[in-house]
């Protein structure tokens, strides 16, 4: 993240909804979790995750979003961990991983997501669970209802732009709005936005059952094939 504004992605009452959701999830969990907080910003979740007594280690690529969660007494390591997972240097095992915020959208290459999801895999725990927001059923009803239409905002502060043939978009704001250009272009923030069917398929492939979405509905947990 590269924005402080962008360490707190989602409403007040997502985020309440996300954080109870987490908190019943890891009290069914028993004990003192080993917690792996993918895209943490500067604690959103890691830090009431840590007062329940769990063993946080939360991920960023912004130093400033590190350092604010160190201050904080949250252990935490600068990496990309989107773009290189392997060589991030992070050693599990966990018994929870978490990539929320709609972070997962940012994994927009699916062979990246997939490397990242096999990763994941493997520095699970046994019985270990993997969990990101429920960014299914919302914005694909939402697409249904005719939002996400590519075209710029009546007010002239946003343009949304789609990639051809394929679930992907990126969302122009200020200076770069461009009604010249309708195409993905080198300086955009491509976002996957992942349907059901292809993050089945995504989870099966590295090493997950089907994804199923926990009892709040607004998370989307994976376990282990066979856990």
């Amino acid at each position: 993240m590269s924005d402080p504004a962008g360490w707190f992605p989602v409403s007040e009452d997502e985020h309440e909804s996300q954080t109870s959701a987490l908190r019943a999830l890891v009290g069914e969990m028993g004990g003192a979790p080993r917690v792996l907080d993918l895209g943490a910003g500067d604690g959103r979740l890691a830090l009431p995750l840590s007062e329940m007594g769990c063993d946080v280690l939360a991920i960023d690529n912004d130093e400033r979003a590190c350092g604010a969660l160190r201050e904080r007494g949250v252990r935490a390591a600068c990496a990309d961990f989107i773009g290189t997972p392997a060589s991030a240097g992070i050693e599990g095992p966990f018994d929870l991983v978490i990539c929320m915020g709609n972070t997962f959208c940012l994994v927009h290459d699916t062979a990246r997501a997939l490397e990242l999801v096999r990763w994941v895999r493997g520095v699970l725990s046994e019985g270990g669970l993997f969990v990101i927001d429920d960014i299914l059923s919302e914005t694909w009803a939402d697409i249904a209802s005719g939002n996400w239409q590519e075209g710029v905002s009546e007010d002239g502060s946003m343009q949304l732009v789609w990639a051809e043939g394929d679930a992907l978009v990126a969302i122009r704001e200020g200076d770069q709005i461009d009604e010249s250009s309708w195409t993905i272009r080198e300086g955009d923030t491509p976002m996957r936005l992942w349907s059901r069917g292809a993050l089945d398929l995504l989870a099966v492939a590295g090493g997950f059952a089907r994804p199923r979405t926990d009892a709040s509905g607004c998370l989307i947990v994976l376990t282990g094939a066979g856990d």
